[in-house]
């Protein structure tokens, strides 16, 4: 029987995973994981704005609506260690003010983050991250900006243990058209393809820190800004 399964597991203390869609994202975390702003943000209209004042926030919080969610005087965000600390699934959203801290924790296989953005035209503004295995994860979200953001990766670990500080994910009917930039701060040159590195030097241009991706790019094509020494990356504005 199912039940008396579950509570055997409950019995035994194992860690809940967060729930994954049929597309594979991180939906909903379980209750114990939940941040404590889910409340607020459940019950917000759509379009509506949630204002959170200096304090500290425990839990992954899922965005499913379009809002605006506004930290004031630094608020912290601190995940379960398990995922993504805020996952957001519906379109033009704003989050901006806040130190968001991974804890350490989370599951490259599930592209676990600071901030997991996977709708179109999502804002993320003014936020500190900590460590997170991939910083801002951008997974076919047309229209996104990234602006003046700081990003820490995990102390300690080897690259292969760690994502990046922004990773974007796309798909070629959404490069159509634009030619998205990323900008960053800091030491070190982000990673770029093997094939933009080939249309940067037929163009004859060298730009520090700038990634482009074009039409030419592979039907699904994925560009980061990987953590330089110290496993940091700035962001002064990024369009995907």
């Amino acid at each position: 029987m199912i039940l008396p399964a579950l509570l055997f597991l409950a019995a035994l203390g194992g860690e809940e995973m967060p729930a994954t869609t049929a597309a594979g994202l991180e939906g909903r975390p379980p209750a114990a994981q939940a941040s404590s702003l889910q409340a607020r943000v459940d019950a917000v209209e759509p379009g509506g704005v949630v204002e959170v004042g200096p304090g500290a926030y425990a839990g992954d919080l899922v965005i499913d609506k379009p809002l605006h969610l506004t930290g004031h005087g630094r608020p912290r965000l601190a995940g379960s260690g398990v995922g993504s600390v805020v996952r957001i699934r519906a379109e033009g959203v704003v989050i901006e003010g806040f130190d968001i801290d991974g804890r350490g924790g989370g599951d490259l296989g599930r592209d676990s983050s600071g901030v997991h953005v996977a709708s179109r035209r999502v804002t993320v503004r003014d936020c500190r991250i900590t460590r997170s295995l991939f910083g801002i994860y951008l997974r076919e979200a047309d229209g996104s900006r990234v602006e003046r953001c700081r990003i820490e990766g995990i102390p300690g670990r080897d690259p292969g243990e760690k994502g990046s500080g922004i990773h974007t994910r796309l798909k070629r009917r959404g490069l159509r058209g634009g030619r998205p930039a990323f900008q960053s701060r800091g030491r070190g040159r982000p990673h770029l393809l093997a094939a933009e590195r080939r249309e940067e030097q037929e163009r004859g241009k060298n730009h520090p820190a700038t990634t482009r991706v074009s039409a030419a790019s592979p039907a699904r094509a994925s560009r980061h800004a990987r953590y330089a020494a110290p496993a940091t990356t700035r962001t002064a504005a990024m369009s995907a």
